[in-house]
């Protein structure tokens, strides 16, 4: 099956920082891939990649099969409308002097699509939808607000959406709401690259299809979500996990977060050398400070870490 996006050994060099180092990605019809790691380590920045916002400095980025960057290349309209995003600022992401009916009836009239402005905020469950679509965005909550967003990208019949932390800035009373949201868009045929640092929401939404986990701008580890969040093969995926706190209250004291070396991920702008986690690596060793160990298959997923399945 044709990737609807695919990342060839990308490499992205913003300033004085490699915000993304040889990362290989594929995305295809109907996937879920999540993206987790800590701020700063690439997640944003691999968002935009995928949607052709940021020209690599080495590698190449596919769309169908189409080379984005090629010498002479010029992207269809219907290739471009085939890839969309959900920000994580839902507010800043609409336009806030304009009604929320104006700004969906705007890619219906302009693309000429069919349905109307009622039945897509119906959809993402804004009703009644007459009184939602006479608001301006200020006098939506964040959770209605950030339904907007979904709608208005979902209203174009994308292949992908791109959500980068679309619910980092919602209620925990509606997380769940708008995961649940996307789940149904997803089973109604659209894929998705959900960004986040949110191991829960990760496990949640992500069920079922694959994780990339980044530090300093590469991927460390990947594979099917629940064998890496029950099974975490590289130490820094497993020190997130240990950091969070226990399901059962009752075990808060027995809980133990791995002891890392240094809590401070180290400068972007002068990165270490060898493996880019061995400076905080509670198992580091002589090797790790010399020589950066590739992803490699171990135990059914890929990971770059020298003594995998060993620690």
């Amino acid at each position: 099956m044709l990737a609807l996006v695919e990342l060839r050994n990308v490499s992205i060099q913003l300033g004085r920082v490699q915000a993304l180092r040889q990362v290989n990605l594929t995305l295809r019809a109907n996937e879920i891939v999540t993206v987790v790691g800590e701020s700063g380590c690439g997640k944003s920045t691999l968002g935009r990649a995928v949607l052709g916002l940021l020209k690599p400095s080495a590698g190449q980025v596919f769309y169908h099969g189409h080379d984005l960057f090629a010498p002479g290349f010029r992207m269809s309209d219907e290739l471009r409308l085939s890839v969309q995003v959900v920000h994580q600022d839902s507010y800043a992401s609409l336009n806030p002097v304009r009604r929320v009916g104006q700004q969906l009836a705007a890619p219906l009239k302009r693309h000429k699509l069919p349905g109307s402005v009622p039945q897509i905020l119906e959809q993402v469950g804004l009703t009644p939808a007459e009184y939602f679509a006479a608001k301006l965005p200020f006098q939506l909550s964040g959770g209605q607000r950030q339904r907007v967003s979904l709608a208005r990208a979902a209203l174009l019949k994308p292949k992908l959406i791109v959500a980068d932390e679309p619910v980092s800035g919602v209620d925990a009373t509606l997380r769940l709401a708008i995961l649940d949201l996307m789940r149904r868009l997803n089973q109604e045929g659209i894929a998705f690259l959900y960004i986040t640092h949110d191991l829960a929401t990760a496990r949640y939404l992500g069920r079922g299809g694959r994780m990339l986990v980044m530090y300093l701008g590469q991927v460390i580890e990947t594979g099917p979500v629940e064998m890496l969040l029950d099974n975490p093969l590289h130490p820094y995926l497993q020190a997130l996990l240990a950091a969070l706190p226990p399901l059962d209250p009752r075990r808060a004291r027995e809980a133990r977060p791995l002891p890392l070396r240094s809590l401070d991920m180290p400068d972007p702008t002068q990165p270490p050398g060898g493996c880019s986690f061995h400076p905080r690596c509670p198992y580091a060793r002589p090797r790790c400070s010399q020589e950066m160990p590739p992803l490699r298959e171990v135990q059914g997923q890929q990971v770059a870490c020298h003594f995998a399945g060993e620690l």
